[in-house]
């Protein structure tokens, strides 16, 4: 119907460090709308993207979408898998993956993440950033993401769970309006 929407998000897994997403309203003439690795600023810390990005919605003081308040499409994945650092038998340190990220669903604009990179490290600084010292493993798993308070009908997120190589369970409260007092 008029003003329907269909758009799909794909990983790369292991065949690379990439998110796609597409917008399949006509099936027969899928349009490319974005893609986001290692490259896109603000993203160097993503690794392979085993991660499924969730979709998800929250309230944006400032949605990119938009360019306004109100509720805004995101999508929520972790920063993914250091093949070097977890496939040997020997575990070594990682270098990639240690994080997560929450970008614009419609546009691929990175609104929030967190990585123990230093701000300097995360170059060109772009979108909120939190700096997790402690957060050395790869983030390769599916994320939980869920409404902690219920506040229906809305179903907005404001918390999201995430698991590590190292065995370490990560919780970000996302239920402030400015990703910047996301914790």
């Amino acid at each position: 119907g008029t003003g329907a929407k269909a758009q799909i998000y794909a990983g790369m897994r292991r065949g690379g460090r990439f998110y796609y997403s597409l917008d399949v309203i006509d099936p027969d003439a899928p349009v490319y709308k974005w893609k986001i690795d290692n490259s896109t600023p603000g993203f160097s810390e993503l690794g392979q993207t085993w991660s499924e990005p969730k979709v998800a919605k929250i309230t944006l003081a400032n949605c990119p979408a938009t360019g306004a308040a109100g509720i805004c499409k995101v999508l929520i994945f972790g920063a993914g898998y250091d093949a070097a650092a977890n496939d040997p038998a020997t575990q070594v340190t990682a270098t990639m993956g240690r994080g997560i990220f929450v970008v614009d669903a419609i546009t691929g604009t990175l609104i929030w993440h967190t990585s123990p990179r230093t701000l300097l490290d995360v170059n060109p600084p772009t979108g909120s950033y939190v700096q997790t010292s402690g957060m050395t493993y790869a983030v390769p798993a599916d994320l939980a993401v869920i409404d902690s308070d219920r506040d229906l009908p809305d179903k907005l997120a404001d918390r999201v769970y995430a698991a590590d190589t190292g065995g370490n369970i990560w919780r970000v409260n996302i239920g402030d309006t400015n990703p910047n007092n996301w914790t």
